[in-house]
């Protein structure tokens, strides 16, 4: 895939942005993000959504880790500071916003979906969202969710009403459903043993759409799920209830 010129130049000064000084590991980690976004196109997101994204997973990694042995700067520390005052402000207003949340645009309340996905007595996050090394890969990746140990069989529930856009196979996310809740919101659930429900089909909160598996690249039976919001990945754990 050929980039365009300015996407290679805004992750790279994002990447610089984020407190990384050395050229050479700034090239090595620009190569590594253009990668990213050709891994997500051959998953079937648009070109223009893997890009965003990848922007927003520059801007929550914590850099310090990869370029450790860089000398710090000044620029470092004032990108973290930047970074944990965004994480403060965006941890204050989720505490304190309310499952019905009123739009500024048409004053309508949108709905978000919250809670666990699974019909379970374990609910074990094995893998939280942000930042970790692939357990097939072995390679540093942003992990867009978070996800559930269950057992084979254990059934999937959507967490709020809506609509499929998409139920379906593909090598990596395996058997998968996507749910339009709203405007705003839409879920993700991979690695499923099997699909329960088909497209533009309606489901309520609590309806089972499929089974916990093992497909696609998974190494044991669990349940990945993913929160977006206007078109931007966020952690689940903000909006699942205890």
């Amino acid at each position: 895939m050929i980039h365009s010129p300015r996407v290679v130049e805004r992750i790279a000064e994002l990447i610089k942005l984020a407190g990384v000084s050395s050229d050479d590991k700034i090239q090595e980690m620009t190569d590594h993000y253009l990668s990213e976004i050709e891994d997500t196109v051959a998953l079937g997101i648009t070109e223009q959504k893997a890009i965003r994204d990848t922007y927003q997973t520059i801007a929550r990694t914590d850099l310090k880790s990869i370029d450790q042995n860089e000398k710090k700067k000044k620029k470092w520390i004032i990108g973290i500071i930047s970074i944990t005052l965004l994480c403060l402000y965006f941890t204050f207003q989720c505490k304190n916003t309310p499952q019905l949340i009123a739009t500024t645009a048409n004053e309508e309340f949108v709905e978000i979906p919250n809670g666990w996905p699974i019909d379970s007595d374990i609910d074990q996050i094995t893998s939280g969202f942000g930042l970790r090394t692939h357990p097939v890969s072995n390679t540093k990746r942003f992990h867009k969710g978070i996800d559930i140990k269950a057992s084979k069989g254990t059934p999937v529930l959507v967490t709020g009403d809506g609509s499929v856009s998409e139920a379906g196979y593909n090598p990596s996310s395996g058997h998968y459903v996507i749910i339009k809740h709203n405007e705003q919101y839409s879920t993700r659930y991979l690695h499923l043993s099997k699909v329960e429900i088909a497209k533009a089909q309606t489901v309520e909160k609590g309806d089972v759409i499929g089974l916990v598996g093992s497909s696609g690249i998974s190494l044991t039976p669990h349940l990945h799920y993913e929160v977006i919001k206007n078109d931007f990945v966020m952690d689940p754990m903000e909006v699942i209830a205890p």
